[in-house]
């Protein structure tokens, strides 16, 4: 019976060692790699960890979607990138998603949640004085949804929705800076 014991413990013992070091191994890369791609919790702690000096989030926003972000993902090294994810205030999908990516890369950054599966229209409208591209598409799960892409300061900003054009150019329209 006390050997059982005793091999009962050890067998604990060593597992719970094992967990140990696997966490410390999946922390390590996170300690060292700082400004790599990883979520945070919400924008403030983006601000602060990645000094990323301008994140751009809508002052307008459709009732439809629940603030704050689901979603935040960020990392300012190998270029600056966050990418914010919000679901639909009546489900659980995710209806909106912004993604603001250094414009002096030559990175193709990740597709969000909300990916574009098929183009239906192209054009160009203005957001202020920006050229802006418009895209009517469809969505994954045959979703009608809408993107918009513009320049703004050192950043590609992509907005894609599930909303109206009319909404995502009132969000876009609102992100833009009054000079």
């Amino acid at each position: 019976m006390n050997k059982k014991l005793l091999g009962f413990f050890s067998f604990a013992l060593t597992v719970s060692v094992l967990v140990i070091a696997l966490k410390f191994v999946n922390w390590l890369p996170m300690v060292i790699q700082k400004e790599a791609l990883r979520k945070y919790g919400n924008i403030e702690s983006v601000k602060s960890r990645l000094n990323i000096r301008d994140i751009y989030i809508p002052s307008y926003f459709p009732q439809n979607f629940s603030w704050p972000p689901t979603e935040i993902f960020a990392q300012k090294k190998p270029f600056a990138m966050i990418i914010m994810h919000f679901r639909c205030s009546d489900s659980k999908e995710i209806g909106l998603a912004i993604r603001q990516v250094d414009a002096r890369s030559n990175y193709s950054p990740p597709d969000s949640n909300l990916k574009i599966k098929k183009l239906i229209k192209e054009s160009r409208v203005l957001i202020k004085d920006r050229d802006a591209v418009l895209h009517t598409a469809l969505c994954e799960n045959n979703l009608s949804c809408n993107e918009l892409l513009w320049k703004e300061g050192d950043f590609l900003l992509t907005i894609v929705t599930t909303a109206s054009q009319r909404d995502l150019i009132r969000m876009a329209i609102s992100i833009v800076p009054d000079n």
